[in-house]
Formats: structure tokens, sequence, C-alpha cells
């Protein structure tokens, strides 16, 4: 008999057990205790046994879905994001439907918990029957030699030194922690935390220095994608940077989220090409909350026209969205109902890139697509 249920602290080792045995059965050697040490690391800061929904039968997990909840902050506003992983399914159990009933349990309980949506990585389709789709927007940019001997030649990147942070008592992680807060969008860490979750899948964090002071820090994996950069001034230190980083790695691949515009535009500027990618794929638990915070990140860092629009989702009580100068809100009811959609055609509408691609009805030109401001650290 199969039974469905929540892990408990004692269930750590075989979680571990399960996932790297699954994991590593369908694709190569996995060990999520190194891969992912903020959740299954030693001591980990973020293993929260509760939050795994599993499958037993005759005591074995036979199926597992994990849920890392994340306090975020964007422009001001809060809200809570469950991340989704660890996503796993004994091959001698798949097809008897246990991934649905933990599913089912892991979005019951970020409705029962306040979540304001649901975010993960994995395959559209697969995810598309839970009602997840394709959301937000980062942009990735390519920077090789010739982007860095033409367009930086004569950039001058001698007082920039890249510095490996590798203990919590290094004197540089201050100022990269309030770096890092001070943004218009960041998530859970904290200052205790902060060095493990830029260390997960394989990554490392570097601090930004010119002259010996901070100026940003990196993370970055060893195959050359940089997954973060901050810099307290883009227009002062992106190409000093760009051409240090690539002095000491080669080329390499920069992802900027849609909100850091300076170094969207410092990056666009050399960069021999980028590519508009999603943040993730994610479904939608708390309509008003992440249109709220979607929102204000929108119009703290991008232009939008002032207008009124309401949504009807679901055949739930309408939503007015407004932009009004800088601010905007986002409030329950309102006039005659602009358009009307399910949860998935509404998600796909407001946060991804269909939305430049068809028009939505009756809402104002440059708000959508809407994004969360993510940063791969953060998630699962």
């Amino acid at each position: 008999m199969v039974t469905y249920e929540t892990a408990v602290r004692d269930d750590r080792a075989a979680i571990l057990d399960f996932a790297n045995l699954v994991f590593s059965m369908a694709h190569r050697p996995h060990d999520f205790s190194r891969m992912v040490p903020k959740v299954y690391g030693a001591n980990a800061p973020l293993f929260q046994p509760d939050k795994h929904f599993i499958a037993r039968e005759e005591g074995q997990i036979r199926a597992m879905v994990a849920t890392l909840p994340v306090p975020a902050r964007l422009a001001g506003r809060e809200l809570t994001a469950g991340f989704i992983g660890t996503v796993s399914t004994h091959p001698y159990h798949r097809g008897r439907g246990g991934m649905k009933a933990l599913m089912a349990m892991a979005m019951e309980y970020a409705r029962r918990e306040g979540y304001a949506y649901l975010a993960l990585g994995g395959r559209r389709q697969r995810y598309g029957y839970f009602g997840f789709t394709p959301a937000g927007m980062k942009a990735a940019h390519m920077l090789c030699g010739d982007n860095i001997r033409h367009a930086l030649g004569g950039v001058d990147s001698s007082r920039i030194s890249l510095k490996a942070v590798t203990g919590n008592s290094d004197p540089l992680l201050d100022a990269i922690f309030g770096m890092y807060d001070g943004q218009a969008a960041a998530g859970s860490r904290s200052r205790d935390n902060f060095l493990i979750i830029c260390q997960s899948w394989s990554a490392s964090l570097y601090a930004v220095t010119d002259g010996g002071g901070c100026v940003g820090y990196v993370i970055a994996n060893e195959s050359g994608k940089v997954s973060e950069l901050v810099l307290a001034d883009p227009a002062r230190h992106a190409k000093p940077f760009f051409k240090a980083w690539y002095i000491a790695n080669g080329e390499f691949r920069l992802e900027v989220p849609m909100f850091d515009t300076k170094l969207q535009r410092e990056a666009a500027d050399i960069c021999e090409y980028f590519t508009d990618e999603q943040e993730f794929k994610m479904r939608v638990v708390d309509w008003e909350a992440t249109l709220d915070a979607a929102m204000a990140l929108k119009r703290l860092t991008h232009p939008m026209p002032d207008g009124r629009w309401t949504i009807r989702i679901d055949e739930q009580e309408p939503l007015t969205l407004e932009v009004s100068g800088s601010d905007t809100s986002v409030r329950r009811g309102g006039r005659a109902v602009d358009a009307e959609m399910t949860a998935v055609q509404a998600q796909e509408a407001i946060f991804s890139r269909e939305s430049l691609l068809l028009p939505i009805s009756n809402a104002p030109q440059g708000w959508f697509p809407l994004t969360l401001g993510s940063r791969s650290a953060d998630g699962f």
C-alpha cells in the first residue's frame, strides 16, 4: 500500500539516497549534498523535511516532491515564492499516479501557507499538466575575445581584481551582502547563509574590487556561465570587469535580470549576441500579491504608461491593475472587465514573452510581460 505524507527529520538520509539514486539512473552521477549544499549539505540552513512530500511503500520512498519557500522583496513589496525541486519517481514506480498526488499536496500546501506563486525549472509539457507555464524574462549575453579586443581595447582593467570568497568570516562578504540586499529585487539570503546559497550547483562567489575596495560581486560556475553579477556602479565598472573577467577566464556567458537595466545596457553595448530567456515555469497561487509585486518592479525599472486594466481569471472576482505616475496598484473588483482568461491563459499573457507576439485585450502597451526578478541562486 502506498501512503502520501510529509517527511520528518529522520528521513534526511533516505531523502538524499533516493534523490541521488533516481537522478543518477536518469542522467549522470548526482550527489545532492554537494550540488545543493544549502538544502542537502551537512547542517544545511534551508533543509526543511516538512516541505518534502513523499510517496512511501513498505517503508521505502518511491516518489518525492520538495518545496523551497523563498521570501522575496520586489520594489518594496514582500511575498513568498515556492520553488519546487528534487522531483523524482523511482523507475519501477512510474505510471502509478504518485507524482500527480504529490504535486497536488505541494499546491495545497502553497495555498495554505500563503505562497504568491510556485516556480520550477523542469520540462514545459511535463509540468504543463499541473498548470505551470513559462514565465519571466532575463537576458543572456555572450562575450567573446573579439568583443573584448575591439570594443574594450582602450579600457583599463588593471585596477579590477577578482577575489574568491570561501568563508563567512571574509570581511568582503559584508559589502557583498549590502549590495545584494539593496537591489530592486532580492530573495531570502541572509548574511549568514549568503555564501552557501551562492555555492549551489557547483558555483563560486567572487568579490569584484577596484583598487582594493569592493565594488560588486559575481557568481559563476566552471563552465563559464556568470549567473549573477551585481555592481554598485555599472556605468563605471561593467566594462573594466568584462575585460578583467575575460583575461582571467576566457569567453563567458552573462545572465542579467530584466530589472537591472543599467547592467543590461553595458552588456548589450559590446556583447557578440544576446538572447531572451525565461526565468522559470510558474503557477500563480495568489494573483493579487503576485501582480502587485511584479507591477511595482516593472514600473520601478521600466517606463509604463498610465492606465487601468481589469481582468477576470477563472471566473473569480476581477482584479484591476493601475499605473498612475510612479505608482502602481492591484485591487479586487473595479469597473467593466477588459479581459477574461483562464489561469493558464493569464500566466502566458502577463508573464511570458507571448505578450510581445499577441495583443492582450485592451491592455496598455508596454505593461507586459512582467518579471518576478528571480536569481538562479535563490531557486531550488
